[in-house]
């Protein structure tokens, strides 16, 4: 299987599209495809676009020139030149800008977290979002998807929405769940021991990751510390990803850590290593890469039912979901029950990380991407041989 991996970024960057960008094609790789990359695409706008995205920026909005109609079609031109180059079975892209109105003889499969659709009334950062931007955004979605010949999303809550959204085939649209850009390498027999260490220990330690304070509820994640301390328990918070400036003496915010510098890899690895919960109340969330980190060094998860959670946070497997609304106390009460009983924490720690190993890796995600990806090549080819003698033009989107 010879695959063209299109991206409008340098998909050999680690950072790409928050790692996920750069681990698919590896985990492709890995299960036996032949990765041909096609990337860091020039964006060029016309001049109508870059005057509306610096008049939204004068005003306060938002606008992404990426969603801009002569961004995607220069976009998609400079794909399709390096494509007439080259002899692939399939192409992919993770994510539709990069591939809207690329045409070709093979199918062309999306690889996401969500549709544009899905993301654009639910995160809040998109609530200032131009009409134009997000007309034009909606419009190069629906053309990306309709004319993909299989649509994959990391989460059951992503492809519904994108059925309802777009009125997808939904014969074409699977879910396959991302894997975890920074694993623990861990054996379960380490697991176990580790599980059982932080419950000789007289504290709790929660851990919080996560670059979007407001939107992952980071203040939220302070006030269920609080409560377990207000309860006279030694309970502490890990901050990584930002410094929201806490100043409590119970908080430790470490900022941005890189997974490729030595030292901060290791404070990574020693904070989920040691972290009793992984903390995340994100009031909106896709499918966070965390929750499959934090399974594999077997941290059970506590996180709010919304969006693709619940794809991978299987309460009373490996965490447990909590309602938007319910207060700091309700978390706080199901913490210290937890704790109370031995063997129910050890289950949640085993079970964290008998879901990564079983589905949250990216070994596994490559594996199944492929086998569905073969599918599609195979149906596509057995359809361009019956089209000639009916003469039609075959087509599996």
């Amino acid at each position: 299987m010879k695959i063209a991996y299109i991206t409008p970024y340098d998909a050999h960057d680690p950072n790409a599209w928050s790692g996920a960008g750069y681990q698919i094609p590896r985990a492709l790789a890995s299960a036996g495809a032949e990765i041909v990359y096609i990337g860091g695409l020039r964006k060029q706008p016309d001049a109508p676009a870059l005057a509306r995205s610096l008049c939204a920026r004068l005003l306060g909005n938002v606008h992404q020139l990426e969603r801009e109609p002569s961004v995607v079609r220069a976009y998609s031109e400079q794909a399709s030149r390096k494509l007439r180059e080259l002899d692939v079975d399939l192409v992919l892209s993770p994510g539709a800008i990069a591939v809207t109105y690329v045409k070709t003889e093979v199918p062309k499969i999306i690889w996401t977290d969500t549709s544009f659709g899905g993301i654009v009334d639910y995160y809040p950062e998109f609530e200032k979002m131009t009409t134009r931007n997000r007309r034009d955004g909606d419009i190069l979605e629906r053309i990306s998807l309709e004319t993909s010949d299989m649509v994959v999303f990391s989460s059951d809550w992503a492809a519904k929405r994108a059925v309802s959204l777009y009125r997808l085939d939904s014969s074409k649209v699977r879910v396959i769940p991302f894997g975890s850009n920074f694993s623990s390498g861990l054996e379960a027999s380490t697991v176990r021991c580790l599980s059982v260490d932080r419950l000789r220990g007289d504290e709790i330690r929660l851990l919080f990751v996560g670059v979007a304070w407001e939107r992952k509820n980071g203040e939220f994640a302070l006030a269920v510390t609080e409560k377990l301390r207000q309860r006279g328990i030694k309970a502490f918070i890990d901050i990584i990803g930002c410094r929201p400036g806490a100043r409590r003496e119970w908080a430790m915010e470490y900022g941005f850590l890189s997974r490729d510098n030595e030292q901060q890899s290791r404070t990574i690895q020693a904070s989920f290593a040691r972290a009793t919960f992984l903390i995340h109340p994100a009031v909106a969330e896709c499918n966070a890469n965390v929750f499959s980190e934090a399974c594999s060094f077997g941290v059970p998860i506590l996180a709010n039912k919304t969006g693709g959670t619940p794809t991978s946070v299987i309460p009373g497997v490996n965490g447990n979901l909590f309602a938007l609304d319910d207060p700091p106390e309700v978390w706080a009460d199901y913490i210290v029950n937890t704790m109370s009983e031995r063997e129910k924490y050890l289950s949640l720690c085993l079970g964290a990380f008998e879901q990564y190993s079983s589905r949250l890796n990216w070994s596994a995600a490559g594996s199944t991407m492929l086998d569905a990806m073969e599918r599609v090549v195979s149906r596509y080819r057995a359809h361009a041989r019956e089209a000639p003698a009916m003469g039609v033009v075959p087509s599996m989107g």
